[in-house]
């Protein structure tokens, strides 16, 4: 009888073991994982993102401005809801934040969007993007050339401050109408025109003393005025 006892005791706390789901097993997927999405639209705005971890990847994607985020420029850190991640992935097997994309829709890059995210190499900004706040892109590692879509109108200060691997800023439409102070602080880049475009030879932009545009060559690609 002792021994039918324990058996049915034993079979008994299998089965309902057998119901406990075994948390600590489960692998979640990149698509479950809350720390790679979510939304970062101003107020009136209907924006998300998300990080592909597999390529290494920032999508920001919708309609309207992003919201304005905060930093500590002397410990270099930022709210940026992806900015944990781009300092130190959480997996192993994550690859490092190294290409930003800001898709279609989106107009504006907010003060210190991506300042900080030390491995990105690449930030794409779609035609629709006509703002770019303070401290943008500041310490990154941008590559060679950053490309500025032909609607920008404001670029804020510091916007690519520390940017030490940048060689050349590309302007595809007429010069900014407002451009903050240091904007290239810490580097020294080209800038780089399309023939046709208005502004870049006004002096009240290219005044070294207002540090408007500091650290920078003019390239003009053709004519432009």
């Amino acid at each position: 009888r002792k021994i039918k006892r324990l058996v049915g005791i034993a079979l008994t706390l299998c089965m309902i073991l057998s119901t406990v789901p075994c948390t600590s097993l489960a692998v979640e997927t990149p698509e479950e994982r809350n720390d790679l999405k979510g939304f970062c639209g101003a107020e009136g705005g209907n924006l998300a993102w998300e990080i592909d971890p597999e390529e290494g990847t920032l999508t920001i994607s919708g309609n309207g401005k992003m919201a304005d985020f905060e930093a500590n420029e002397k410990e270099e850190i930022s709210t940026a809801p992806w900015f944990a991640y781009a300092k130190d992935p959480p997996n192993r097997k994550d690859r490092d934040l190294e290409k930003i994309i800001v898709e279609e829709g989106v107009t504006s890059v907010s003060n210190y969007a991506f300042a900080y995210c030390d491995d990105v190499k690449e930030i794409v900004l779609a035609d629709t993007v006509t703002q770019i706040g303070n401290s943008a892109f500041a310490s990154t590692d941008l590559q060679d050339t950053m490309y500025i879509p032909p609607n920008v109108v404001s670029i804020g200060d510091a916007a690519f401050a520390d940017c030490n691997y940048l060689d050349e800023v590309f302007f595809y439409g007429d010069a900014p109408a407002f451009v903050g102070a240091d904007l290239f602080k810490g580097n020294y880049v080209e800038i780089c025109c399309v023939a046709g475009t208005k502004g870049w030879m006004d002096s009240a932009a290219f005044n070294e003393q207002n540090r408007r545009w500091n650290g920078y060559k003019l390239i003009v690609s053709g004519s432009c005025g």
